[in-house]
């Protein structure tokens, strides 16, 4: 028998769902990651973790804001600036215990030609390897799942088949 959980989504650092719902899906590049190791995690919580992904595709072509990923910058969160690490996004995710993480992605909404396409898709493969290479060391307990994106049928088994050989213990759609 299959079982359902409710999963809390954490809209800011001092929400009350950080405080009472014990199974939350956090963001550490969006939220302020020392005022969330702050809050007692509940015993045998399933705790879940966004990579940021949309933080980058909500700032593209945008003049006043801009998100990019700067592998060793660490995740930084300035006025008009997002930096986003993957390899400091798994370090966050250790340190919160997320249990099922996603891995970081370029999301697109709009895109339909092919060049844009893969480099989105070359993007999201790049920094998902990187975390799947820096987990035993930041983020042992963390389950990686990668989220797939595509607009047509085609699009969606070249995704999938880019990222199957990183074996993750699951996908989004």
């Amino acid at each position: 028998m299959c079982s359902l959980n409710y999963i809390a989504v954490s809209q800011d650092d001092n929400g009350l769902v950080n405080r009472y719902y014990k199974n939350v899906l956090y963001n550490p590049v969006r939220q302020k990651f020392d005022t969330l190791l702050k809050y007692k995690r509940f015993e045998n919580s399933v705790n879940f973790g966004d990579s940021g992904g949309f933080q980058i595709a909500n700032t593209d072509g945008s003049d006043e804001k801009r998100c990019i990923v700067k592998i060793g910058a660490g995740i930084q969160i300035k006025k008009n600036l997002t930096i986003i690490d993957p390899i400091d996004l798994c370090r966050h995710y250790g340190k919160l215990d997320i249990r099922y993480g996603f891995t970081l992605d370029h999301p697109f909404w709009d895109i339909t030609d092919q060049k844009n396409f893969s480099k989105r898709l070359n993007d999201s493969y790049t920094w998902a390897k990187l975390m799947f290479t820096e987990r035993p060391r930041k983020c042992p307990r963390t389950k990686f799942i990668i989220p797939l994106h595509f607009r047509t049928k085609t699009q969606l088994d070249t995704y999938f088949k880019k990222m199957s050989p990183l074996k993750p213990e699951g996908y989004a759609i």
